[in-house]
């Protein structure tokens, strides 16, 4: 057996990933991998009662007055990936965060947004005591009524025919 020669980063793209680690203990610990921790389910809260959703949706059309006034395609979407985040961080107020998030879906679906306008359905089936499939069904009925490109159109329409071939095959229309 001949004794080859050790391997410098120059010939050894690897090997230069390994003389770029630290060499103390501490270190290389710190830079193993981290294992996420199991997530928690979200306690999914009872939907607020008519007047808190009315006086929240109130509050929010103050709150966002100027984003609402804004009519161009990337200011609406930024309005309502703004009502998203703004909803997914709102945690002691419940009649506010199923505001926004149902806000976020519903305009997000008027622009043809469709990604959105589903995962803020998604995100209101998880927080809150509603059935999700019926959330994506409000989404997609809300793009269905808006003025949209041909392209448009024809995604909202794949993503019903798609939802709906998904409550069928689940039993649940």
């Amino acid at each position: 057996l001949t004794k080859l020669p050790p391997a410098t980063a120059a010939d050894d793209p690897i090997q230069a990933k390994l003389d770029d680690k630290p060499k103390d203990a501490s270190a290389s610990v710190a830079m193993d991998p981290v294992v996420s921790p199991i997530k928690k389910p979200v306690e999914r809260l009872a939907v607020p009662d008519d007047a808190a959703l009315a006086d929240a949706d109130k509050k929010i059309k103050v709150v966002y007055k100027d984003e609402y006034a804004k009519k161009k395609p990337e200011e609406v979407k930024a309005l309502t990936a703004k009502l998203l985040a703004d909803g997914l961080d709102t945690k002691d107020d419940p009649a506010t965060q199923f505001v926004l998030l149902r806000e976020s879906r519903d305009v997000s679906a008027k622009t043809g947004d469709m990604g959105s306008a589903l995962r803020a359905a998604e995100s209101l089936g998880e927080r809150f005591i509603v059935d999700a499939a019926e959330m994506r069904a409000l989404a997609l009925e809300e793009a269905s009524r808006a003025t949209l490109t041909p392209d448009a159109r024809a995604n909202v329409a794949a993503l019903a025919v798609a939802y709906a071939e998904d409550a069928v095959d689940a039993d649940d229309y």
